[in-house]
């Protein structure tokens, strides 16, 4: 299994009073803008510890962090550190009152939190309808693309990444097909899961096809 960790990050709004700063009272509160950026920023980091921090980020009127502070450690200052870096990537929409920006308190739960361990792969279902949409609407092209792609719980593409192609053409027709494809969705144990697959499209005329591989480190 991948040891890298998923990383979650949720913006608790602060009643005014109830933080250690007090915030300026507001009927707008902060509302946490890049969370999927700084997650990523933070597994990219590879850290291997399961753990919760709790931030307390004072947001100046332009939504930057002014003061990022543990307000509850996880125990291992490593992912402490990690945590407090990551409130100072925080980028917010500011608490407003009375439809201006004010600055305020907002405290972020930081959770380090290994995957789950995969028991059932995804499958692409129906490859003979995908390779025929291949074969009859881009007859022409000719060449390969290579797709890292999520799949959902329902069995649908959520997202994908690293789309390599060999030309434009190619690229634009795997966007295309892209939110066509079905699976049966990954499973650990009793449960279905989101799971990373790879696909691969070779595009050749009558004899087109897409098929589909396990992530590195998961074949």
């Amino acid at each position: 299994m991948n040891s890298r960790l998923l990383v979650l990050i949720v913006a608790v709004f602060c009643a005014p009073g109830s933080c250690a700063y007090a915030p300026t009272t507001y009927d707008v509160p902060p509302i946490l803008a890049n969370r999927e950026e700084v997650a990523k920023q933070l597994q990219s980091l590879g850290a291997t510890l399961e753990a919760q921090v709790l931030l307390q980020v004072q947001v100046d009127r332009e939504g930057n962090p002014e003061d990022v502070r543990v307000v509850q450690g996880s125990g291992d200052r490593h992912l402490d550190a990690l945590a407090v870096w990551a409130g100072r990537q925080m980028r917010f929409s500011p608490a407003r009152y009375r439809g201006q920006p004010v600055e305020a308190s907002v405290r972020v739960p930081v959770t380090f939190a290994l995957p789950p361990q995969i028991t059932q792969q995804p499958e692409l279902l129906d490859t003979q309808a995908v390779s025929g949409i291949m074969q009859s609407d881009y007859a022409e092209l000719r060449g390969s693309a290579r797709v890292n792609v999520q799949v959902g719980t329902l069995g649908a593409v959520r997202d994908f990444k690293d789309l390599k192609a060999e030309t434009a053409d190619l690229r634009e027709a795997v966007s295309l097909l892209l939110p066509q494809l079905r699976f049966t969705p990954a499973r650990s144990n009793d449960r279905t899961v989101a799971a990373w697959v790879i696909l691969i499209f070779e595009f050749a005329g009558a004899e087109s096809l897409v098929r589909i591989e396990p992530p590195e480190g998961q074949a």
